[in-house]
């Protein structure tokens, strides 16, 4: 394992990935709310939230062809998360228990992205096989899930344990993965709030929408509050939809010539493909979470 080395940021393995994830976490919360028992929301609400899912559902079919051939070696390694149907988890919206906060003991970032991605490449599985063959060496197994992380590297033990355990690699450590999930999240949201008391600094913004959008999958429901929604859709470029930077400062960039990380793919015209991925995944979950808070108070006045 190489010091502080640079880290490939999580939901930027493919483009398909977050349209993938919004499908699957937008299916969970129709099924619950069709549930016998279940308040009946607007139907205008119901709508657009099938609408979304449904549109999510055709960009990333149609992103997937394209993927294969433009990103081969992603695709071989991790195409399979997104595929119809990975990202359908169902955990219940809880709280999370903040002794389980691990202090950081790594500076900076503690894995290579090719040692990540090769951790992740053991995870997969035929899914429509029951027939599971993961193979998670000892090696990985200890990288994925060692204390003290901080930043992407920390954001992608979650990512690791959610891939995990949608493959059914991990479907027979049910109690230890929901200890180092809740421990991950809750060094997670420390860093989250930390962000938040720094005035959420430019270079930590997808930091603080990826957060939300991994542990929200988690159920966690401290990763949501209405300041940081509004932050989140403050970023938003409503010229464009995107988030990223204004075409101006684009152009400038290109003018200069200024090298823009591999993993981070800017658009001629800003939008920025890591922000918008990681925004989209976090917006998935305060759908989720305000919907089913509102679900529970049986409140619908708002509208």
């Amino acid at each position: 394992m190489r010091s502080s080395p640079r880290l490939n940021k999580t939901l930027t393995y493919s483009s398909s990935t977050p349209f993938s994830l919004l499908t699957g976490q937008l299916k969970v919360l129709l099924t619950h709310l069709k549930k016998p028992g279940s308040h009946q929301l607007p139907d205008s609400i119901l709508s657009a939230i099938t609408d979304n899912k449904q549109l999510a559902g055709i960009i990333s079919n149609k992103s997937i062809p394209s993927i294969e051939h433009g990103q081969m070696d992603y695709y071989n390694r991790i195409g399979f998360i997104i595929q119809s149907g990975f990202w359908e988890q169902d955990y219940p919206t809880r709280d999370l228990d903040m002794q389980h906060v691990q202090r950081p003991t790594i500076i900076g970032e503690a894995m290579h992205e090719w040692d990540s991605d090769h951790c992740l490449k053991e995870l997969r599985t035929d899914m429509k096989s029951t027939d599971y063959k993961c193979s998670v060496s000892g090696d990985c197994w200890k990288l994925m899930t060692s204390p003290g992380y901080r930043y992407y590297s920390l954001s992608h033990e979650i990512f690791y344990l959610l891939i995990g355990e949608s493959t059914g690699c991990f479907r027979d450590m049910k109690d230890t993965i929901e200890q180092l999930s809740s421990r991950f999240c809750a060094s997670m949201l420390v860093e989250t709030r930390t962000i938040a008391a720094d005035g959420y600094p430019k270079n930590k913004q997808d930091l603080f929408m990826e957060d939300a959008a991994l542990c929200g999958i988690y159920g966690f429901k401290e990763f949501f509050n209405y300041d940081w929604l509004t932050k989140i859709l403050s970023w938003q470029r409503t010229s464009r939809g995107c988030w990223g930077i204004s075409l101006e400062e684009a152009k400038k960039a290109r003018k200069a010539s200024r090298r823009i990380k591999r993993e981070e793919r800017m658009l001629s015209d800003g939008c920025e493909c890591h922000r918008t991925a990681v925004a989209l995944g976090a917006l998935t979950q305060y759908v989720r979470y305000t919907i089913e808070h509102m679900e529970s108070i049986r409140g619908y006045d708002y509208f």
